[in-house]
């Protein structure tokens, strides 16, 4: 495969964080791919009531943005081309290893999950049942691992050797050495985004109810939930070191906010300015910052500071996103395009 083609910023970027802060104006990005929720799901929390999604949503629900290629280090990445998973060096193109992916069937994706705890890399087709989950050794790719599950996953995220999946009942947990995933005390209901939370060796899970609830988990500790219910919808979830942010929309307003990691209340608002019925999606964590799409322009890519949600630098550019200090990249369909940084550290 050909070294990676470098794709500059573009010279536009816009976002508006409140008036204490710069101001810029742009469309914000269409989510680059949603999963699939059956219509109509209502989410009974805590104190009985059911509560609708607000109208503001077009589509069911934004959960995540599957994975098509993933960094694996400094220098190589994991790719999905023409049904094949190759890892590749980044610049060179040098091929380090390939074997087949899994078979997603006519209406699944393939997820891609890295965990760089163990060197594997977990592949999950999300959106097709029966799942089946694979885990291929790093950067050689053997297969290590098969499983089929009966439940139709949503989003999926590996910390620690194991492989955290989401479904319409709860989050399950495919442990070292367990025959299929096994479901999360007190991870129940339609959960939809899950991320990992290196900082703490767990994950991040929201639920797909409005209000929302995010979950905090640690292998063998009990579920924390959010102290109170975020009147946000369709969230999405990014996590860099210490720092966990939810994106979505409230209404016809797009949604970013930080929360705290003790409590997950809502400790900081980057406010976007975007256009009516927009919302907001996490697509990729960074070394330092956080990935965006919005509602209003399929091509849009946002880089932020992970700090405070200032936007720091935007890109025409579809496909999936990932980035460590320095180097960042979209996989396209034109395969794999290096962003030029300038105000984002990656």
């Amino acid at each position: 495969m050909a070294a990676v083609e470098r794709l500059d910023a573009a010279d536009d970027d816009v976002l508006e964080l409140g008036p204490a802060r710069t101001r810029w104006r742009v469309g914000l990005v269409l989510v680059a791919a949603v999963v699939t929720v059956a219509a109509g799901i209502l989410v009974q929390h805590r104190d009985g009531r059911r509560a609708p999604q607000p109208a503001a949503s077009a589509a069911p629900v934004a959960a995540t943005v599957p994975h098509t290629a993933v960094l694996i280090d400094g220098r190589s990445v994991v790719v999905l081309v023409h049904g094949r998973l190759r890892v590749q060096e980044i610049f060179s193109g040098r091929l380090l290893g390939q074997t087949p992916a899994p078979d997603a069937g006519t209406a699944g994706t393939l997820e891609l999950v890295a965990d760089p705890d163990t060197g594997l890399l977990w592949v999950v087709t999300a959106n097709s049942v029966p799942t089946r989950i694979a885990a291929y050794r790093l950067p050689s790719l053997r297969l290590v691992r098969h499983v089929s599950w009966v439940r139709l996953v949503v989003s999926a995220a590996a910390v620690a050797g194991h492989l955290y999946v989401s479904t319409s009942v709860g989050v399950a947990d495919l442990a070292p050495g367990a025959a299929i995933p096994e479901p999360v005390p007190g991870l129940y209901g339609a959960v939809g985004p899950l991320v990992v939370d290196p900082s703490r060796h767990g994950i991040i899970a929201t639920d797909l109810g409005y209000p929302t609830v995010v979950w905090s988990y640690r292998p063998g500790a009990v579920p924390r939930a959010s102290s109170a219910p975020l009147r946000i919808a369709d969230p999405t979830l990014a996590v860099v070191g210490n720092r966990i942010w939810i994106a979505g929309h409230q209404g016809e307003r797009a949604a970013l906010w930080r929360l705290d990691p003790a409590t997950l209340a809502v400790v900081d608002r980057a406010r976007p300015v975007s256009g009516p019925r927009a919302r907001l999606a996490l697509v990729a964590a960074g070394a330092g910052v956080i990935w965006l799409r919005g509602s209003n322009d399929a091509d849009r890519l946002f880089c932020a500071d992970a700090d405070r949600g200032a936007l720091l630098q935007a890109w025409r550019v579809r496909g999936s996103v990932d980035s460590t200090s320095g180097l960042a990249y979209a996989d396209t369909a034109d395969g794999l395009r290096a962003l030029a940084l300038a105000g984002c550290p990656g």
